[in-house]
């Protein structure tokens, strides 16, 4: 991992990770009906990037990617970025008027989608300079498939070269904002923001080399693309791919993952459903669980007031742990999970002491696309419930006079796509981005929003 977290843009991060984890499981889907190794991944997208290169995608340009959470995501975006190009994702749930804005304003010539998905992005690509449309799950009249652009480089395409040849300002990916006032803008994010987010996060958070993780948040969020993407690419993890966000647990219980992210809704709905499951157990049962519950929400809160944990509260959690929220955690299949984290909305804080009671302890994180993901995050160990932990290392956090979180450092985008006006406005000549956010901060640093 060493080699890849140091490297200067993510595509020597994954060149690393394949030279070293090659025979290690790298993408996979539910019951190992797709399974990719590193040495695998990287063979494909090598070929991917020829078979693009020979399309006429070159350094600079983007390239559009519609489908649902699956390896020909991880392929092809990987395989683009390999290229110095920028690839981006769109909304499984947008409208062919949404996809058409996203389109024309990024210039994409080339869209990746799937079969499934293949009426929406032509009604959406009339109009636009897409030329050529790649369906990585069949072979349709009028579109490549995968196969054969993996099958159209030159014999004189030089990969080694061509990925070396990206520089950490290139641009990485461009994420859309979901547009709630006005039309979406293109969010910016290079090479350089996003390694000095990886490593700030592994420097916070230590998570798990080779660990497992599911991706089931669209593609389009910076948070799947930062934690089951790129970070994976630095870790030498596993992931596999959830194409229905129904699914989700059934895939928790299958792969056991090492880390997990949960939006608030995600941690919500685990919670009420172990809550019917205990309401459905017999009154003995129930007395025990509620007894069990009390206690350790009793030690959270302790601590959480920096007051001392009493011997005999101890000593009964302790018990309750071994007895009740080990197993319970084993049968939802998050027992082996060491990192586990939420945020993009607030938590109620009911939900959060829910979880760290039973051996959860869910962190708060906090950031935007803007911030290539995450501005801050609780060190490990030192979680705080109300708040969304410390800046990473390398970022600058203040509270300006009208109580605005603002941001400086590394991590801050390059700016929105074709417009200059609205990056003004948004990053100051000193390089502070304006979050919209209020918050504050107490003496330890501790963000509160």
């Amino acid at each position: 991992m060493e080699n890849a977290i140091s490297a200067s843009t993510l595509c020597g991060a994954f060149q690393a990770t394949v030279a070293e984890r090659g025979d290690a499981v790298a993408l996979r889907t539910k019951g190992d009906a797709t399974r990719i190794t590193w040495r695998e991944y990287g063979e494909r997208v090598r070929r991917c990037a020829a078979g693009l290169a020979a399309h006429g995608v070159r350094s600079g340009d983007t390239v559009a990617i519609l489908m649902v959470n699956r390896p020909e995501f991880n392929i092809v975006d990987t395989a683009a970025m390999h290229l110095g190009a920028a690839p981006f994702s769109v909304y499984v749930t947008s409208t062919a008027e949404q996809i058409r804005y996203l389109l024309t304003d990024a210039g994409a010539r080339l869209a990746f989608t799937q079969q499934a998905l293949l009426p929406l992005l032509r009604a959406a690509a009339v109009g636009t300079k897409v030329e050529t449309i790649v369906v990585v799950d069949a072979e349709v009249e009028g579109t490549k498939s995968l196969a054969q652009l993996e099958a159209a480089g030159r014999p004189d395409f030089d990969f080694d070269a061509t990925w070396k040849a990206v520089s950490p300002e290139s641009l990485l990916t461009i994420i859309y904002t979901s547009g709630t006032t006005g039309a979406p803008k293109g969010v910016e994010l290079t090479h350089a923001n996003m390694m000095c987010e990886l490593r700030a996060l592994q420097a916070v958070r230590k998570v798990e080399p080779a660990g497992r993780a599911i991706s089931y948040l669209p593609h389009a969020h910076v948070a799947d693309r930062t934690g089951a993407h790129y970070f994976q690419m630095v870790l030498g993890g596993t992931v596999t791919s959830c194409p229905d966000p129904r699914q989700l647990f059934e895939h928790v219980i299958e792969v056991r993952p090492t880390e997990f992210t949960g939006v608030p809704r995600v941690w919500e709905k685990l919670k009420a459903g172990l809550e019917a499951k205990f309401a459905g157990e017999s009154p003995e049962k129930r007395a025990m669980i509620k007894g069990a519950l009390d206690a350790a929400l009793a030690k959270v809160r302790a601590e959480q007031a920096g007051q001392p944990v009493p011997a005999p509260l101890a000593e009964g959690v302790a018990r309750a742990e071994a007895m009740m929220f080990a197993p319970l955690r084993t049968a939802i299949g998050l027992d082996q999970a060491r990192s586990f984290f939420t945020g993009a909305a607030p938590t109620p804080r009911d939900v959060l002491e829910f979880f760290h009671a039973i051996g959860i302890p869910i962190a708060e994180v906090w950031g935007m696309s803007e911030l290539s993901c995450v501005a801050t995050a609780m060190p490990l160990g030192q979680t705080r419930i109300g708040t969304v932990g410390t800046a990473l290392p390398g970022v600058e956090l203040k509270i300006a006079e009208d109580g605005e979180v603002i941001v400086r450092g590394p991590i801050v985008m390059r700016g929105y796509r074709n417009q200059p006006e609205q990056t003004r406005e948004t990053v100051d000549r000193d390089g502070w981005l304006r979050t919209g956010d209020v918050g504050e901060l107490d003496a330890e640093g501790y963000l509160k929003i």
